[in-house]
């Protein structure tokens, strides 16, 4: 009997393990697609109504600078000014650490080792009453190989930087080539087939990866996320994400819509993108042979990522 019980409390142990960094890897992974912690509601409440007489008293940083310099974006995440500057040194750490000043200028080696083991891709507009957000098609999973990969067959020391510089570079490319408005405009849609999240991305590797994925998006891509759907979710996906529902905030639950079916999906998207934009592979009507390589906007990319790289020497 001792040793049953051994055995079942063994089980039980390696159960909540195995659910915790599953529940973890989802989190991490949902916030690097969202651009925002999970559990931090930014839009104004009632717990913020009582600060705001002091917030607006805090017009400068602690270096000086005027309220008057913090991008409409950002201003609109929050109603904290010193949120809001907090936010501001972020994204401007951001800009530094990835030098994107010159970032679509710089040649792109990895560019075609990423989108291989990463899939994704511009794909159509979203609908105008929705602001005509530019709609990216993904799979995400297996990045234990996508870092494997990069590591092994391409000798890159540090793959989670690649693979963030990648991300980087394709957002700096929609927004200040594909759709330069200005606020409340310039966002993304994103359709995320999860299908292919398995035991290789509960490793530490994984874990610190999309750590770093969403720490990143969450100074870079602030406001930029109109809408998310995440298709073909695991079952424990599901269960996690309605558990934890409770605790996430009303902006993060209004941006992300997690589709059991392609039924759900196709009913939930149409009002948000004309399914003639819908890879049939989800359920859509699109006619493009491959959707992942042949929208225009993906041509676009593809071709400026080359060309950097034709231009260096280097091979992709």
């Amino acid at each position: 009997m001792a040793s049953i019980m051994r055995v079942a409390f063994t089980l039980a142990i390696a159960l909540l393990r195995i659910t915790t960094a599953i529940a973890r890897v989802i989190a991490r992974g949902c916030s690097a697609l969202v651009g925002e912690r999970w559990f931090e509601d930014d839009v104004v409440g009632d717990e913020h109504a009582k600060d705001d007489e002091d917030d607006e008293d805090e017009d400068e940083d602690e270096d000086g600078r005027d309220a008057r310099q913090i991008p409409e974006r950002i201003a609109a995440s929050t109603s904290d000014r010193g949120r809001q500057f907090e936010k501001l040194r972020a994204y401007e750490a951001w800009r530094e650490e990835f030098g994107i000043d010159r970032i679509l200028e710089t040649p792109k080696p990895y560019f075609d080792a990423v989108k291989r083991l990463y899939p994704h891709a511009l794909h159509g507009v979203g609908r105008a009453r929705g602001g005509g957000a530019h709609v990216q098609i993904e799979k995400a999973g297996q990045f234990g190989t996508l870092l494997e990969t990069l590591r092994e067959d391409f000798g890159v020391d540090d793959p989670a930087r690649v693979v963030v510089e990648h991300v980087s570079y394709v957002m700096t490319f929609v927004f200040e080539e594909l759709d330069t408005r200005p606020w409340p405009f310039g966002k993304t849609i994103r359709i995320v087939d999860v299908s292919q999240l398995g035991m290789n991305d509960l490793s530490f590797d994984v874990f610190e990866f999309l750590r770093y994925m969403s720490d990143t998006s969450k100074r870079a891509f602030v406001e930029r996320v109109h809408k998310i759907y995440v298709l073909h979710p695991p079952a424990v996906f599901r269960v996690l994400f309605n558990a934890f529902k409770p605790l996430f905030s009303e902006k993060t639950l209004k941006q992300i819509v997690v589709c059991g079916t392609l039924g759900e999906f196709t009913e939930s998207v149409k009002s948000e993108v004309d399914l003639r934009d819908i890879p049939r592979e989800y359920g859509g009507e699109c006619a493009c042979e491959n959707c992942w390589t042949d929208d225009e906007r993906e041509r676009r990319l593809r071709a400026h990522a080359l060309s950097l790289t034709a231009r260096s020497g280097r091979s992709t």
